[in-house]
C-alpha cells in the first residue's frame, strides 16, 4: 500500500471517530510516526467523562441521589447545587463551570502523563516515580509510546471550539 493510500485509509478511521481535520491527523501519524489514532481514541473516551456542552440533565439526578444517600462520597454536590439554584444561578451557568473544571482535570492528567516531573515531592530524598501511557497489543505488550497527550486535549473537544465559549473564535 502506498503512503497516500495509507493516509487515505487512516483518514477514514479518524473521520469515523469524529476527528476534526481527519486528514491532518492521518498525515501526522504516517509522516511523523506519532500514534495519533491511539491519542484520539484515548481522548475521545476521556471526553465522554466530561459533561456535554449545554447538558444540564445531570443536575437534578445529582441532587436526588445526594438526598437519597447523603453520607456517600460526593454527596455534597446535592446541597451545593440546590443552594446555587436557590441563589438564582442558572443551570446553564452551573453546567459551564463544571464542564470547564472537568476539562482542566482532563488536561492536567494528560500533562501529568507526559511529564511525571510535575509531581511535587516533600524532599529530595523521597523516591521519584515515572510513568507513561502506551498503546499495547492483544497480549498487553507495549506497541507505541503515547506521548504529549496534553497537546491534543483541546483539539478533541467534541464541540470543536477548543473549550472556548459559544460565539468566541480563536484569536488569530
Amino acid at each position: 500500500m502506498s503512503k497516500d493510500q495509507e493516509i487515505q485509509q487512516l483518514t477514514e478511521h479518524f473521520r469515523a471517530l469524529g476527528a476534526f481535520d481527519p486528514a491532518s491527523w492521518a498525515r501526522s501519524q504516517i509522516e511523523e510516526a506519532i500514534p495519533q489514532y491511539a491519542r484520539l481514541v484515548f481522548l475521545r473516551q476521556a471526553w465522554l467523562s466530561v459533561i456535554a456542552d449545554g447538558d444540564t440533565s445531570w443536575i437534578e439526578p445529582q441532587i436526588q441521589d445526594a438526598e437519597r444517600r447523603p453520607r456517600e462520597p460526593g454527596a455534597g454536590i446535592g446541597p451545593a447545587l440546590k443552594r446555587m439554584l436557590e441563589a438564582g444561578v442558572s443551570r446553564e451557568d452551573i453546567a459551564e463551570v463544571v464542564r470547564v473544571m472537568q476539562w482542566r482535570v482532563l488536561a492536567g492528567i494528560a500533562y501529568q502523563l507526559a511529564d511525571p516531573g510535575v509531581v511535587e515531592y516533600p524532599s529530595d530524598e523521597t523516591p521519584r516515580v515515572k510513568w507513561t501511557l502506551f498503546e499495547v497489543d492483544d497480549d498487553g505488550q507495549p506497541l507505541h509510546l503515547i506521548d504529549a497527550l496534553h497537546e491534543c486535549v483541546l483539539d478533541t473537544d467534541p464541540t470543536g471550539r477548543e473549550m472556548r465559549p459559544k460565539g468566541v473564535t480563536r484569536a488569530g
